[in-house]
C-alpha cells in the first residue's frame, strides 16, 4: 500500500530522481517504517528526562507525564508549532502523524490546504496512506529538501525533518541501503557532491531493467493501475524500487 500511494504522490513534488528517493526513503524509514501511524509518546519517568533534559531535568519532574502519552503531548507541545496552552489539547491532537510525523496544529492548517484535505479539521485523515504520502511529499517540497538531497547531503535533511540529528546513524544506514536497492553509489552517504548529478540516468537504467520486468507482475496482481496520472514507466519503476526497499528494510538486509 504505501508503495503504490507514494509513487503516485512522490512526483508531483519534484521527488523524481534516485537520488531523491533514496532520501526519501531513508527518513520515512526512521520517522515511521513507510505505515502512516500516530506517535508513541508512552513513555517511562525514567526515560523522559533522557529525551526531553529540559522539560524533564529531574525524575521527579517526569511522574506526571510517565506512560500518559495525552499529558505529556500536550506539555511538550504546547505553545509552540501553532498549538495553544497544555489546556486547549492541542499537541495531544496535533502530535505527529504519518510517514513523515507532521506535527503541530500550524503544519496540519499549512499542508491540509496544499494537499487538499483538512487536517486541522479531521487529523486521523493522515493515518491514510494517500493522505499521509502527499502530507509527505508537500512538506519535503515546502522544506526546500530536494536541495539537499542533490547533494547527498543527509545531515541536513535529517535536520529539517527532526530539527535536530535524532537517529541520524540509522538514517544514514537507510540511505545506504536504499541506495543500493535504486543502484546508486554508496560511496560517500553524508556528503558526496560528485557525481550525484548523474542519477536520473542511473535512475532511467533502474526502471528499464527493474521496472519493465515487474511492471506486467503489479498489472497481474492489480498492484498497479494503468491509467494512474503517474506515467507508466516511471510508475512501474519506482514502485519495484519501494517494494525492494521495503523488503529490504523489514529483512534487515542490503544488497553487497
Amino acid at each position: 500500500m504505501a508503495a503504490e500511494k507514494l509513487a503516485w504522490a512522490l512526483p508531483k513534488y519534484q521527488i523524481d530522481t534516485s537520488l531523491r528517493v533514496a532520501h526519501m526513503l531513508a527518513q520515512l524509514a526512521h520517522e515511521s517504517g513507510f505505515i502512516p501511524i500516530a506517535e508513541n509518546l508512552n513513555y517511562s519517568a525514567k526515560r523522559l528526562p533522557q529525551v526531553w533534559p529540559t522539560r524533564f531535568p529531574t525524575l521527579a519532574s517526569a511522574q506526571r507525564c510517565a506512560n500518559n502519552p495525552e499529558a505529556l503531548s500536550n506539555t511538550v507541545y504546547a505553545g509552540r508549532l501553532g498549538n495553544g496552552s497544555p489546556e486547549s489539547g492541542d499537541g495531544y491532537c496535533y502530535r505527529g502523524r504519518g510517514m513523515i510525523q507532521l506535527t503541530g496544529r500550524e503544519h496540519y492548517r499549512t499542508y491540509g490546504k496544499v494537499i487538499g484535505h483538512d487536517l486541522e479539521r479531521d487529523p486521523d485523515l493522515l493515518l491514510q496512506y494517500g493522505v499521509s504520502s502527499l502530507a509527505a511529499g508537500a512538506f519535503w517540497k515546502a522544506r526546500g529538501l530536494n536541495r539537499w538531497a542533490d547533494i547527498n547531503d543527509v545531515t541536513s535533511v535529517t535536520r529539517i525533518i527532526n530539527g535536530e540529528l535524532n537517529g541520524l546513524q540509522e538514517r544514514i544506514e537507510y540511505l545506504h541501503r536504499a541506495k543500493r536497492a535504486l543502484g546508486i553509489s554508496t560511496h560517500g552517504l553524508t556528503n558526496d557532491k560528485n557525481g550525484q548529478m548523474q542519477s536520473y540516468k542511473t535512475w532511467q537504467g533502474f526502471v528499464v531493467g527493474v521496472g519493465t520486468a515487474v511492471a506486467s507482475i503489479f498489472v497481474g496482481c492489480g498492484l498497479f493501475v494503468q491509467g494512474a496520472s503517474v506515467d507508466w514507466a516511471f510508475g512501474g519503476g519506482i514502485v519495484a524500487g519501494l517494494l525492494i526497499f521495503e523488503l529490504l528494510w523489514h529483512l534487515g538486509l542490503t544488497y553487497e
